[in-house]
């Protein structure tokens, strides 16, 4: 027999092999996608963290809120923790900290999240009927009802840097974090606002 032909059998079969390993571990990987049960009776915001690979689910509905926190990696819930009041509304994360605008309380309430994916309540900040909410680097930002203003704070202490009047209507809140903005619902549109010094753009 060739040579050549017995050099090749082996190296034919451990090619096959390695296809079937490599198949199973792609068929296994599409397996993996389940859905997963929150135990939630109601609305959901999300949020997410891509550098700890964590989507934060919250619910926003009235008495029990529930925040879950959501491995991606391995599509289980990692952690979960949660608090009683009235109606809650929009969470935004900056990292492992979640911040999470409780309307009903007129409170801003941060959970701060473990590596492992553990949310602990952190503190809370007054925000009159809080409802939007977004955060970039060192601040987030809060829409609030009644007043109709943006207040732009620091992340770490709460303390409000400026404020943007919002045109008659406080709504959702969102990011850029590369140009530095928030997006703030208006009356009729969407206000781009500043994060450095608070001025519509």
């Amino acid at each position: 027999m060739n040579p050549i032909t017995l050099l090749s059998r082996p190296m034919a079969m451990r090619h096959l092999v390695l296809s079937v390993l490599i198949l199973l571990q792609f068929s296994n990987s599409i397996q993996a996608q389940l859905t997963i049960p929150l135990n939630n009776s109601g609305q959901q915001e999300f949020a997410f963290d891509p550098a700890d690979h964590f989507l934060y689910v919250a619910q926003t509905d009235p008495s029990v809120h529930n925040l879950n926190v959501v491995n991606t990696l391995t599509n289980t819930v990692v952690g979960s923790t949660t608090y009683s009041g009235g109606y809650s509304s929009y969470i935004a994360a900056n990292g492992t900290t979640v911040f999470w605008a409780d309307q009903g309380s007129s409170l801003v309430r941060v959970f701060n999240v473990t590596g492992s994916g553990v949310p602990s309540a952190g503190p809370t900040y007054s925000a009159y009927l809080a409802t939007g909410m977004a955060t970039l680097g060192a601040t987030f930002a809060v829409s609030m009802q009644g007043t109709d203003i943006m207040d732009i704070r620091n992340s770490s202490t709460g303390v409000s840097l400026f404020t943007t009047n919002l045109g008659g209507v406080a709504g959702p809140v969102f990011s850029d974090s590369n140009t530095n903005r928030y997006y703030a619902r208006s009356s009729t549109n969407f206000q781009v606002i500043d994060a450095t010094n608070g001025s519509i753009v």
